[in-house]
């Protein structure tokens, strides 16, 4: 029995849904996507069974025309259908690049990956069915669901946990009403979340792990680890600069560090003058803030991505009398998130 042609846009980078989709490549054409951390041996016998699609060849910026008019891309009917994809684009450029990029870039850019998800759809087989195995967070991902929507291709969003057997479904990252494969058999949510963190050692560990993160935020770089830093960085420098998505050199990949660090100790001594280290003896509700950017608040906390705004709300809806408690990311410290300076005059 064939299904047509199903893409497994992301699965190469989850080896669960890896292997999940290669259940289909004897029964359809099966082309499975990643960002090229699969090894991949010419001697895998597995490799005739389906086609490899690389995100990699669509990081670069210097692979779309320089000057690329938005109309000679979509069609004037269709402009209107990529205004959500290009708001959730711009806020996710943020988690692929160290220096941001004017905004003529990141329309071409934007623009640019239109015109080249529409090309790659157009030669496609048809029937195509795309999956995603997680919801679209990085750019290229956002721009090729939208590109999949607008030609009326069926695209489907799943999560993963870490059990074999339970496939959650995830919400539609902008358009309600779209059709879902669901489980064969309802899930019970909590029953999901009690074998999780049973069976992922970084679930069980997150206690030991927040707080090997905190001592580690404190350390001070010396003499010799930061020339293993350099070190590592120039010994890579050829896969930073062609093939990373971050596309920089490795000095300027150094210097992000070394300001990453100073912002570091910047904020660890703010934390030390103004945070509490007890929680309050009265009634209070707890706020723990998410690492940024990632998928949990870019795209899917939707309105809330602004987690100081989501604060604000939830500090102006408390009952009188009560405290709300906001506790930092441990690994956030010294990242491109607002600083502590704002969040801490909410």
């Amino acid at each position: 029995m064939s299904y047509g042609t199903v893409f497994c846009a992301d699965f190469a980078d989850y080896p669960f849904m890896h292997e999940a989709a290669m259940s289909l490549a004897d029964q359809t054409r099966l082309i499975v996507g990643g960002q090229g951390r699969t090894t991949r041996q010419p001697t895998d016998a597995s490799l005739d069974r389906y086609e490899y699609f690389d995100w990699r060849h669509y990081f670069r910026l210097a692979d779309f025309e320089h000057k690329l008019d938005p109309t000679a891309v979509v069609k004037p009917e269709r402009v209107n259908a990529y205004e959500p994809a290009k708001h959730h684009f711009m806020r996710s450029l943020d988690r692929v690049f160290l220096v941001p990029e004017a905004q003529a870039v990141q329309e071409r850019l934007f623009y640019g990956l239109i015109n080249a998800f529409e090309a790659w759809l157009a030669r496609a087989p048809r029937p195509l069915t795309v999956f995603f195995a997680h919801t679209p967070h990085f750019p290229w991902h956002l721009v090729f669901h939208q590109v999949c929507r607008v030609n009326r291709v069926p695209v489907y969003i799943f999560r993963t946990t870490q059990i074999a057997d339970a496939v959650l479904l995830d919400a539609d990252l902008s358009v309600s009403n779209q059709d879902w494969v669901r489980p064969g058999t309802p899930i019970d949510a909590s029953w999901v979340m009690d074998q999780a963190w049973a069976r992922s050692p970084r679930m069980a560990n997150s206690v030991s792990i927040n707080e090997r993160a905190s001592r580690h935020a404190r350390k001070r770089l010396g003499f010799f680890r930061w020339s293993a830093i350099v070190w590592r960085y120039f010994r890579d420098r050829h896969y930073l600069a062609h093939r990373h998505y971050h596309r920089l050199g490795w000095r300027a990949i150094v210097a992000a560090a070394r300001r990453r660090h100073r912002q570091r100790r910047a904020d660890l001594a703010y934390l030390d003058r103004h945070a509490a280290q007890q929680a309050p003896t009265g009634a209070y509700a707890y706020f723990g803030l998410h690492y940024q950017p990632e998928r949990t608040t870019v795209p899917e906390a939707g309105y809330f991505h602004d987690q100081i705004r989501a604060i604000r709300i939830l500090a102006a809806s408390l009952p009188t009398g009560m405290t709300l408690v906001v506790k930092e990311h441990p690994r956030q410290l010294g990242d491109r998130r607002p600083s502590l300076r704002r969040l801490h005059a909410v």
